[in-house]
This record gives structure tokens, sequence and C-alpha cells, in this order.
């Protein structure tokens, strides 16, 4: 009697894994994976400012391959062979010609506009980032709520050398473009951050200009991050989005 082998096969996940959104979507590819008989997972930690780290990626061509939303312009760009065997998470529909899977962001940013409103805030600004598709349906949502509301949102979509989205130990401290945009709000105020290090460079400058927190100036957050959340020296209230299931 002859025993049956069965060939497992392996997912690849390519991802920035310094990035907090990226690592829990890893984490949760990876418990999907340990509960199956037939999977290995291979995490791959790879950037996407260098072309030349895309075009050396090689993944074997029975491989199922998970890519970051972030991946998607520079693997278009490169033209992989293996592109057709990608599923982009994050993705936020910048390809919609490929598969992904991706949080619905306007919602985010009604639950944050609801929250902020539960509090009492009757003025409402968005700090988010100008060039990141994500960013802008998150203020969507959350201007949509406040217009239900009869509440118009003071809307500042800031390119990344003034309001950094990820975080590194390049950072800098919060710019003076973003102290005197908090500083020139009505008072008191209830700010969406489209996300956590965003947040946490918020809750910084209104300290630097002495404006009270959460008294003067209410700032949510996004993502449940804890890098920023211990640099800012409180709990930042965050929606908390689920990337694991992702």
């Amino acid at each position: 009697m002859s025993v049956k082998s069965h060939r497992r096969q392996r997912i690849v996940f390519v991802g920035d894994l310094q990035v907090h959104s990226i690592r829990e979507a890893c984490q949760g590819a990876a418990e999907y994976c340990g509960g199956r008989s037939d999977l290995d997972f291979d995490p791959w930690p790879v950037r996407y400012d260098d072309p030349d780290t895309i075009r050396r990626l090689k993944p074997e061509p029975s491989d199922g391959i998970l890519a970051s939303g972030a991946a998607t312009t520079a693997l278009l760009a490169e033209r992989v062979p293996w592109l057709a065997r990608c599923v982009f998470f994050l993705s936020n529909g910048e390809s919609p010609a490929t598969p992904g899977v991706e949080l619905d962001e306007p919602a985010i940013g009604r639950m944050a506009a609801e929250h902020l409103l539960q509090r009492g805030y009757r003025h409402l600004a968005f700090f988010g980032s100008a060039s990141k598709r994500w960013s802008a349906l998150r203020a969507q949502g959350f201007e949509a709520a406040a217009r239900r509301a009869g509440i118009a949102v003071t809307c500042h979509e800031l390119p990344l050398r003034t309001l950094p989205i990820y975080w590194s130990y390049r950072r800098a401290r919060p710019s003076s473009e973003l102290a005197w945009l908090i500083d020139g709000l009505p008072k008191p105020c209830g700010i969406l951050a489209a996300n956590d290090v965003i947040a946490c460079f918020a809750i910084e400058a209104a300290r630097d200009g002495g404006l009270r927190v959460p008294h003067q100036v209410g700032v949510i957050g996004v993502d449940d991050d804890p890098v920023p959340n211990a640099a800012a020296g409180l709990a930042i209230t965050s929606v908390q989005a689920p990337f694991r299931e992702v």
C-alpha cells in the first residue's frame, strides 16, 4: 500500500512590514495559513520605493501572491510576469483590473464624525494626506456625516514633506504649518486625523501651541497603532480597522 502525498501550496506575502497596517494584514494571513494543512506561508518584507527590488522578486510558478495596495503602481509599471497570480490587499480600487480586498474607507470617516459629534464638538476638521486615496476616502465619509448634522468640515490635505503618514526614525517634530493650521481652527474643535501617525503630530502641535487636549482640540485617529500612541504620551482615540480580517 502506498501513501499519496499532497503538495502544499505556498502563499507569498509581499509588503513593507515596518507599516502597522501591513504588519497586521500579514499576521491575519499567517493565522489563516497556519490553520490549513495544505498551505505554507512565506512573508517577504519589501519596500516599493526601489524598482530594482520589485524586479528581483521571483515567486515560483505555483505560488499565490498577496501584495499590498502600495505595491500596485510599482508592480504594474515593472510588468512583472507573476502579476496574474496576485491578490492585492488595502488596494482602495487603485487598479480596478486586479483582484483586491479593501476597507470601507468612507465608513471609517463616518464613524469618526459620529464619535466627535457625540462628544459635543460642533466644529470639525480633517487632516490627511494629499497623495493617498485612502485618506481622501476617509475625508469623504467624515464630511458626509458632518453635513448631515449641519456642520461644515475644515479639510487640510497636506503633502508628505509637511505631514508624514508613516513612522520613521527620520521623522521631525510637527511642522510649523501644521501648528499654524491647528491654531487657526475655531475652538473647541474635533479633528479626524487620517491615521494615528498624523493624530500624534496633531496632538504634539496642539500642545506645543498651548492648547488643551481634548478640551480645546479633540483628536481621533485611525489604525490603533501602538507606536504613535506611545509617542503621543496617551492612548489616542482611534478607529480600529480590521486589517487582520482583510
